[in-house]
């Protein structure tokens, strides 16, 4: 894995926490982009970098207990696709 490359972290969340933790996201300044693929699912991609990934993963370890954020999975984006 490259220091470039895009690393995409989903998380499930339940629908009533996902505006608390995008308004949390924000505030945090280049760390991570949402975005939402299947609004049915309660997962969230947060697609970041390798080198951001450590903050992101201590961050998100930090949320509130009432979110209720557990990682499902993590992927690489390289280019054109998913790896």
């Amino acid at each position: 894995m490259k220091s470039s490359d895009i690393i995409i972290l989903v998380v499930w969340l339940p629908k009533y926490a996902v505006v608390r933790f995008q308004s949390i996201l924000d505030g945090e300044d280049g760390l991570a982009t949402l975005r939402c693929t299947d609004k049915t699912s309660g997962e969230q991609e947060l697609w970041t970098t390798k080198v951001q990934m450590d903050e992101l993963r201590r961050w998100l370890a930090g949320m509130p207990p009432e979110l209720e954020v557990k990682i499902v999975r993590e992927d690489v984006f390289r280019g054109g696709g998913i790896n």
